[in-house]
């Protein structure tokens, strides 16, 4: 999915990425409990269509989500549902936590309506969206 050609343009980092550096990243990335990985399969079967990032960005003390779904199941509902869930269950792993943001590349309008449509609102506009979400907070009872 990392070098899809749709999902390289509508990422912030266009480049290539190379087998050693998307190796590199994912070693680190699934070692460092800062970052949360979601990948859903298909209910059919399909193996891996769909991957929701949550990581911890030290230098803005926020958590940062992004997402992406396999080019063959794009425009049915996946990316939608995968995001949902990958929210509920980050929130149940990290109730502390109130609020989560995103960022989507101007132009990126299919991210742009699943980020709202769960809930994000947009804080910025630009050549990036920024966008939060305030978690729901359980009330004591």
């Amino acid at each position: 999915m990392a070098n899809d050609p749709v999902y390289r343009s509508l990422s912030i980092n266009t480049r290539p990425i190379t087998w050693e550096e998307h190796s590199g990243w994912f070693e680190r990335s699934s070692g460092n409990p800062c970052n949360k990985m979601y990948l859903f399969d298909e209910a059919s079967g399909k193996k891996d269509v769909a991957l929701v990032r949550i990581e911890f960005k030290k230098s803005l003390n926020q958590w940062y989500i992004s997402i992406v779904v396999d080019s063959q199941c794009r425009g049915q509902g996946i990316g939608q549902n995968a995001l949902g869930l990958a929210i509920e269950q980050f929130h149940k792993e990290h109730q502390e936590v109130q609020t989560v943001f995103a960022e989507v590349k101007h132009g990126n309008m299919s991210s742009l309506k699943i980020f709202k449509n769960q809930g994000f609102k947009t804080l910025r506009e630009g050549e990036l969206f920024l966008l939060q979400r305030i978690l729901q907070v359980e009330k004591a009872e």
